[in-house]
């Protein structure tokens, strides 16, 4: 089988689509595929890299190109995302299978503060970006497949987007933990978010929690890691601002922290989760999207009044957190490359 593998990022970038592309890229070729990725990531490796040109006519012309030059004699072309990958793709490739993990029109909407509606609301009746929204929906009717990593994935292209339901299928995310990973020390105690700083990932509601269980906990310390345009908006006294890290790094953090929160409104199925859960870090999150299908019921905070609470008895109780390290462990097992591949295979056969 041959398989073209088309990713808006790749390593050294950092983020889902790059670690998910780069394992799978190891993965197919393990299993004796002839993957090739085309990636906008300048210096990536091993792979061809079109220019992320300022321009989205020319950058898309580029990526046009670059599938129908090299997706010839492919058996099927993968693409990582429904605009900038979906839109060459579907036009350069006889048969495309997208992976959809998160609604990429509502989240460039809300970020840019064209919309103050989540992702339900917006999708029923869009504020803006009402053209880029019909282009997301030409994508995904056109495609032959759509890979979705949750249930709840699933459920927005069949409500929100009138996606044929049989056309959809269900392959979860996979972590592929590396064999080294270093001890990063922080100090103790400590909470540790992970992502990009966008307001939907709830960093606000983290820190006025924070700022509550310091008037309890003095000595407690918040370790921010990511980027992002609140990046201004989360200083303050206690708290660590820890930047763009590389992934190994970010593990390494999650062994030493004392508990992971991930408080966002809008969640496709979080790689951080899985991977703290295997790690052993104990996790409160909130019931957003696939949330619920990572870690066990414990773990989530329906509200920011439980935010606060989880968050301190994590912290304090020793027995209680090390009872939702084991269930979080358990429910992640399924989050395997083996399990993932052997699905995805089938689907592109």
């Amino acid at each position: 089988m041959k398989v073209l593998l088309v990713t808006p990022i790749y390593p050294p970038d950092i983020g889902g689509p790059a670690t998910y592309s780069y394992y799978l890229k190891k993965k197919m070729e393990g299993e004796g595929v002839n993957v090739e990725v085309i990636t906008l990531t300048p210096n990536a490796k091993d792979c061809v890299v079109v220019p992320r040109d300022k321009r989205i006519i020319n950058r898309e012309f580029s990526l046009f190109n670059a599938i129908r030059k090299h997706g010839k004699g492919a058996d099927v072309i993968y693409a990582l995302d429904p605009l900038a990958i979906g839109i060459p793709a579907v036009f350069a490739g006889k048969r495309v299978i997208l992976r959809y993990v998160g609604d990429v029109v509502w989240e460039k909407t809300f970020r840019e503060g064209k919309t103050k509606k989540h992702l339900e609301e917006f999708l029923e009746k869009p504020d803006a970006n009402k053209h880029l929204l019909a282009v997301e929906r030409y994508v995904l009717k056109r495609v032959e497949r759509i890979i979705v990593p949750a249930e709840y994935l699933k459920n927005i292209l069949i409500k929100y987007h009138g996606v044929n339901e049989e056309k959809i299928e269900i392959v979860p995310n996979f972590i592929v933990m590396p064999d080294e990973i270093p001890r990063i020390s922080l100090k103790k105690p400590s909470i540790l978010f992970v992502g990009r700083l966008v307001k939907w990932k709830g960093l606000q509601e983290l820190i006025n929690a924070f700022k509550k269980l310091r008037k309890k906990i003095p000595e407690l310390r918040l370790n921010i890691i990511g980027e992002g345009p609140m990046e201004n908006e989360v200083k303050g006294k206690g708290i660590k601002l820890m930047g763009k890290l590389s992934h190994e790094t970010i593990l390494g953090a999650m062994k030493d922290a004392g508990v992971l929160v991930l408080y966002s409104s809008y969640e496709g199925l979080s790689h951080v989760l899985i991977e703290g859960s295997r790690i052993g870090i104990p996790i409160v999150a909130s019931n957003a999207g696939g949330n619920a299908e990572v870690v066990c019921t414990e773990s989530i905070a329906k509200n920011e009044k439980e935010l606060k609470e989880k968050i301190e008895r994590m912290l304090t109780d020793k027995k209680y957190r090390e009872e939702i390290v084991r269930k979080n462990k358990e429910k992640t097992k399924k989050f395997t490359i083996e399990k993932h591949w052997a699905k995805l295979s089938f689907i592109m056969k």
